[in-house]
């Protein structure tokens, strides 16, 4: 009897092993203690590589490893992948975005799990996006304070979403990614519509504001207030003082009653 008639070719056990094998995986940080966790930072700022091992080393973490580029990183880390990467947006000639996509591929064995925390100076709604489409748990704007990295590494560890092969593709997606790239659309969409919105009623009441509060017409308007009479009378005395017309050198004029001339109380001048 021939070999192929007593059991399955090798071709056909591979395909069968392939088939077997899980497709949904948890990722390599998922329920560790913090002093279980080897992270590596990525960064080609000496500075905030320093400023974040300092904070990762105050959370109690059993090991931190720095890298200046995603070269030196990405040899490191296929060797001895870390439970978590830390790895800035903005570097070159390979930036974090691009990193955490060569991550994911299925060749990479083990490294495809670990999860990603992006940390940006600018946290643009491209790059937003960008970062969800690569399976990145996380993005932090910088700069950020250790309380606000403590808890989204706090947040990573209880995340209990699994990575999941995409077969086609040959690359791992972090499960729900399609559903939160919509979420967070559905988010912007949200927010664009209140802001125009906002800024529509708005718009009469700044027009308002900006409309000149003194015109021709206020003189006129100002002339029935009960001062105006004062400030002419005073005005008028005024003028014939500097005039001379105040009569002879001794002659003492009465004051004027001003509230009697307008109609306000009191009598006639004494």
């Amino acid at each position: 009897m021939a070999s192929a008639d007593i059991g399955p070719t090798r071709a056909e056990t591979a395909r069968e092993g392939k088939k077997s094998m899980p497709r949904e995986l948890p990722h390599a940080a998922c329920g560790r203690a913090f002093g279980q966790l080897d992270i590596v930072v990525i960064d080609d700022a000496k500075t905030m590589q320093t400023i974040v091992r300092s904070m990762l080393h105050s959370f109690r973490v059993g090991r931190v490893r720095t890298f200046d580029g995603a070269a030196a990183a990405m040899q490191s880390m296929i060797v001895e992948p870390p439970h978590l990467v830390i790895v800035d947006w903005h570097m070159a000639p390979v930036d974090g975005i691009s990193l955490i996509q060569a991550m994911r591929a299925e060749r990479m064995g083990a490294l495809a799990l670990v999860p990603a925390l992006l940390i940006t100076a600018h946290p643009t709604r491209k790059l937003v996006e960008a970062s969800i489409r690569a399976s990145a748990h996380s993005l932090l704007a910088k700069p950020f304070a250790p309380a606000t990295l403590l808890k989204r590494i706090e947040a990573i560890v209880s995340d209990r979403r699994p990575f999941v092969l995409d077969i086609e593709a040959h690359e791992w997606m972090l499960k729900g990614t399609i559903e939160t790239l919509e979420t967070q659309r559905a988010r912007w969409r949200k927010y664009h519509s209140a802001r125009t919105g906002y800024t529509e009623l708005i718009a009469p009441i700044a027009a308002r504001a900006a409309k000149p509060q003194d015109g021709p017409d206020k003189p006129a308007a100002d002339a029935g207030k009960p001062g105006a009479a004062k400030v002419e009378v005073v005005a008028e005395l005024s003028s014939k003082k500097s005039k001379g017309l105040g009569g002879r050198r001794g002659d003492q004029r009465a004051p004027v009653d001003v509230k009697a001339k307008t109609g306000h109380g009191g009598g006639k001048a004494a």
